[in-house]
């Protein structure tokens, strides 16, 4: 009661104004090696299908519901069949003769001439790549007498990643209707399925992955007697950049790369302390001569101003040196901790790797290979909470199918707390322990290896950050800099004092246009209004840091913090030089005095304070400067 069309893609219907493809039809007739059909009879609910030398008879009894019977022999199938009729035997008509297909005739032809069910698949020659023979037909054993069977002559071949292409020349010792004979074969260990039929001997096998492997051929007569032979077992291996010996040699070169980055960055860091130390000591030499001078005149503080505003930055970097250490140091020692871990347990998982292996079969290798990739690729995002209830869960579950459960806080650890099913063979064989023990290790040498990589990017940003804030323009001209980009290197540095116990919380007004400025200088300016906060809130409380335009010409900083405030008698005084309420020896009092002077005579800017119980804002703005407006 519908449409239907057979075309060497599938069978389609029409439902409405769509042509659909009926699933269950195509796979069915795709089964029988049927893709063109030659000739379609259709008798009541009777469907015979033919092409070449292939016919099926299909009794539909429903939508999608087929029962499907082969007709053989198959040999008459080469001419067309113009008419078929069952009632109740089948009938074909071919031109001016008439034939009448029996399954019964059929069954006795086959136990009169047995002869046709009693073949073999034979193999004529084995070619590796375009024309390297391998196998011209037979082998001589021991004995010097001709072999067939290449599986008696040699158990396994082993074949290198460059050899990965061959081609097998097979054949049926059914010459009966010789031409109708047809071929299929499965390689296992790759196949699921097997191959379809074809009439061609010629099997290929082109680039073959690494792996082990035994090929299996079918042969397929006249009368559809099917044999079956394995043919050959052979193994092809990995390139040699993949091989578990370059694997190591990767680990080990990752290592040797790692210590040497350490090192290369401990020496850097090293002189960059030693230098800043002796900057201090020539800069803190220079201001105490200075204020031996200033005592004597007042004149001479124009002339000295400059200086001290750079005498006064090189002052806050020496209080941060000792800091910056501090942060340095925690990544290297993590460095160090994982590198020793990697050194003792690396070695003994690879020791013992190969004796695990040579105790387990095929598909217990392939478990383990798969456990392995799952443990190596895994990184873990629970927490000690989560961990702690899954292991409990686990140990509860292992127990349950005969497994010991001390086994739990190690699966859990390498990620295999949800996949443990998977792996069942190994966690019930008698390697299971050294099995075990092998998968935890290597799931440290996986969670080392990020921590040293974790640590690295850590200790290049605090280089970064230092780096950034000792620049200093040469040529004393202004440049082109990100406002953002300038806090935040002040924050990665002040980052060990933060962290103690001050909650920073950075707000930026997307898509702001960059500004003309010195930020060496700018550097110092954000620099004494953090640091005066952080001693405001004695290094616990809040610290915000809003960034946004303020009107059309300008950039707005707002840096407040939570500490108790600027009493206002003494407000307005906090700009002026040698101004402090700060005890003796813990500050000068320039800070604030040549954080105006740099914003407001060097940048043009302005700068305001605002200030009660539990919140002070200083607020700095600066101005836009375009191209034509600093060349004018």
């Amino acid at each position: 009661d519908n449409i239907y069309a057979i075309l060497s893609t599938g069978v389609y219907y029409i439902k409405g104004e769509e042509i659909l493809m009926d699933e269950k039809a195509s796979n069915l007739l795709a089964k029988y090696g049927i893709t063109n059909p030659k000739n379609i009879i259709i008798q009541g609910n009777l469907l015979f299908l033919s092409e070449n030398n292939k016919a099926l008879r299909i009794k539909i009894n429903g939508f999608g519901d087929y029962k499907v019977e082969e007709l053989k022999p198959l040999g008459i199938f080469n001419k067309k069949v113009e008419r078929i009729y069952e009632s109740p035997e089948i009938w074909f008509s071919i031109h001016d003769e008439l034939y009448r297909y029996s399954r019964r005739k059929f069954e006795e032809f086959k136990q009169k001439f047995p002869k046709f069910l009693d073949f073999n698949v034979v193999v004529s020659k084995i070619v590796v790549g375009k024309d390297s023979v391998i196998f011209n037909g037979y082998y001589l054993d021991e004995n010097g007498y001709p072999t067939y069977d290449i599986l008696k002559a040699k158990d396994n071949w082993y074949f290198t990643h460059k050899e990965n292409n061959l081609t097998f020349y097979v054949g049926a010792t059914s010459y009966f209707n010789e031409e109708l004979n047809e071929f299929q074969y499965k390689l296992e260990g790759s196949d699921e399925d097997w191959s379809p039929w074809q009439k061609s001997g010629k099997l290929e096998l082109k680039n073959i992955p690494e792996g082990d492997y035994e090929l299996i051929v079918r042969a397929r007569n006249f009368m559809g007697v099917t044999q079956e032979r394995k043919i050959m077992k052979f193994t092809v291996a990995p390139p040699w950049y993949r091989h578990p010996a370059a694997y190591v040699g990767y680990i080990a070169l990752l290592g040797a790369l790692v210590a040497l980055i350490v090192h290369l960055n401990t020496r850097r860091l090293e002189a960059r302390n030693k230098e800043l130390q002796q900057l201090v000591d020539e800069r803190t030499k220079e201001i105490r001569k200075q204020r031996d001078e200033l005592e004597k005149t007042l004149m001479e503080l124009q002339a000295t101003q400059q200086q001290l505003i750079q005498s006064e930055k090189l002052a806050a970097l020496g209080q941060l040196v000792a800091g910056v250490a501090h942060e340095i140091n925690t990544p290297l020692g993590a460095i160090n901790a994982s590198a020793t871990n990697l050194k003792t347990s690396l070695p003994q998982a690879l020791k013992d790797l190969p004796d695990i292996v040579a105790k387990l079969n095929d598909d217990e290798v392939a478990l383990l290979k798969k456990m392995i990739k799952i443990t190596m690729d895994y990184e873990s995002q629970l927490t000690s909470r989560e961990e702690r209830k899954l292991k409990r869960n686990l140990k509860s579950e292992l127990e349950a199918e005969g497994i010991d459960g001390k086994y739990a806080a190690d699966l859990v650890k390498v990620g295999l707390y949800d996949k443990w099913r998977d792996f069942l063979p190994l966690l019930k064989h008698s390697e299971a322990p050294n099995i075990i023990r092998v998968i935890t290790t290597l799931g440290k040498v996986n969670v080392n290896l990020g921590n040293i990589l974790l640590a690295v990017k850590k200790t290049q940003r605090i280089v970064s950050a230092l780096k950034m804030y000792t620049y200093r323009s040469m040529d004393e001209e202004k440049v082109d800099l990100d406002i953002e980009q300038n806090i935040e290197t002040v924050l990665t540095i002040y980052h060990n004092q933060l962290k103690q116990g001050v909650n920073v919380e950075v707000e930026v007004e997307p898509n702001l246009p960059k500004i003309k400025g010195y930020p060496d200088e700018l550097n110092q300016v954000w620099t004494n209004i953090i640091h005066n906060a952080i001693q405001a809130m004695k290094g616990k409380g809040d610290l915000k840091i809003k960034i946004e335009k303020a009107g059309d010409n300008q950039i707005a900083v707002h840096i407040t913090d939570s500490g108790p405030g600027i009493p206002p008698e003494i407000i307005n005084k906090i700009f002026e030089p040698f101004f402090t309420t700060k005890g003796q020896g813990e500050g000068s009092g320039l800070g604030l005095s040549i954080t105006r002077k740099i914003v407001e005579e060097k940048h043009g800017g302005k700068i305001s304070v605002k200030s009660q119980p539990g919140e002070t804002t200083f607020s700095v703005y600066l101005p836009i400067e375009t191209t034509e407006s600093v060349s004018s």
